[in-house]
Formats: structure tokens, sequence, C-alpha cells
């Protein structure tokens, strides 16, 4: 993303907020790593290949709704070709049933 965002030149100071979460340390690696892979490549491309990336994650086009079943709070994500509930423990644990 921070190559969609920046392409080869250097990243602004502060941290942008998709990143800013993560340790300096890190991130730093993370970049270094990643930039050595995507160097060259244009902010366009690499915006292509970050959205081809995230199609094919599992959840990619799926609504999300907050819900209650049989008294118990569970998420439900519908999408283009189907729908998924998971049991919701705490905000950021879901358990899929």
């Amino acid at each position: 993303m921070a190559q969609t965002e920046y392409g080869d030149s250097n990243y602004p100071l502060p941290l942008p907020d998709f990143i800013a979460s993560w340790t300096r340390q890190v991130i730093m690696k993370k970049i270094s790593e990643e930039k050595k892979l995507l160097r060259g490549m244009t902010p366009k491309a690499a915006q292509l290949a970050f959205l081809n990336l995230l199609a094919k994650a599992e959840m990619y086009d799926c609504e999300i709704f907050k819900a209650k079943a049989l008294g118990e709070k569970v998420v439900v994500a519908v999408g283009k070709s189907d729908l998924k509930v998971f049991e919701r423990r705490s905000s950021e644990n879901l358990r899929q049933t």
C-alpha cells in the first residue's frame, strides 16, 4: 500500500495512519524488504497489484452486519457468492459458526 501512495520516493514522517500502529523498527524492516521487491513499480502498477491481492481475500466483497441469533451476538458477512455467520466473542475475536 505504501508503494501505491508514495512510489519509490522516501516515505513522509510521521508515518501515515495505516502503518503508524506498528513499531518504527518493524515497519522500517518490512518497508525495506518489500521495497526491494517493488522497486521500479509505478504507483499505478502497485495499486493494481494491491487490488488483485485484495480481490483474492476471503471476505473482500462482503458487507458486514451486527446481529443477534438465538440471543447470541453474531456478525453476518454477506457477499456476492456466500453468507457467513461469525460468533462475536469480542470486538476483535470472531469465530465462524
